[in-house]
């Protein structure tokens, strides 16, 4: 098989990667992996004979070939075709750990990574909610999630590249309300909420509402 074309030809591990050829399934039923600069992966998006779509692997840096491999193990290179970009840096999250709801800030240096714009964050594995987002700061709404722990911080760009903080933010278990009491009342009503960890991680209560009315 040959490549013909590639696009980017220089990236971050995720960045998506077009790949343009002829006989690139060496007449085969696939292409089951490819090299960028002798990181392999198989996450391939699509292909077929001619066009292919795959995701950059982790661990690369420096230029080197892009070698698209099919399942007969026949190849097609690309002489020097791609290049690993510097990667963005994460140098703070703020907080470093929380529940549902909590406002997380991250810090750093091309968060954007090789794109345009930020489309996903995730705090130990769970999506959160993008507030806003420049290219050394992005403010993010953490989810709820089932599993407490620590895990990475990822951002990912419209290309699909990567900016990655290893076990950069933590879960931690959910405040509970116990009992309320009472649980019916009229203005002035003294109103007692029991529970546990009902600071929710933080350090003081800013907000309480009944029924959708602050109190």
């Amino acid at each position: 098989g040959t490549v013909t074309s590639i696009e980017p030809r220089s990236g971050l591990p995720g960045t998506r990667v077009t790949i343009q050829g002829e006989r690139l399934r060496a007449g085969l039923n696939n292409v089951n992996r490819i090299s960028f600069a002798g990181i392999y992966t198989e996450e391939i998006l699509f292909e077929n004979d001619t066009y292919v779509v795959a995701a950059v692997g982790s661990g690369g840096s420096g230029t080197g070939d892009v070698v698209v491999v099919s399942s007969s193990g026949a190849t097609a290179t690309d002489t020097v075709g791609w290049t690993y970009q510097t990667p963005g840096n994460i140098s703070s999250v703020e907080p470093k750990y929380g529940q549902l709801d909590t406002v997380v800030t991250i810090t750093g240096t091309k968060l954007l990574g090789d794109g345009s714009t930020l489309v996903s964050v995730f705090l130990a594995g769970v999506e959160a909610q993008i507030r806003n987002f420049t290219n050394t700061s992005v403010t993010v709404i953490a989810n709820a999630s089932s599993n407490i722990g620590s895990g990475d911080v990822i951002l990912v760009c419209d290309t699909g590249g990567q900016t990655i903080l290893q076990n950069g933010w933590e879960y931690r278990e959910q405040g509970v309300i116990i009992k309320v009491s009472p649980t019916s009342g009229s203005l002035g009503t003294d109103v007692k909420i029991h529970g546990t960890n009902l600071l929710g991680h933080g350090t003081r209560l800013v907000q309480v509402t009944l029924v959708g009315i602050e109190a």
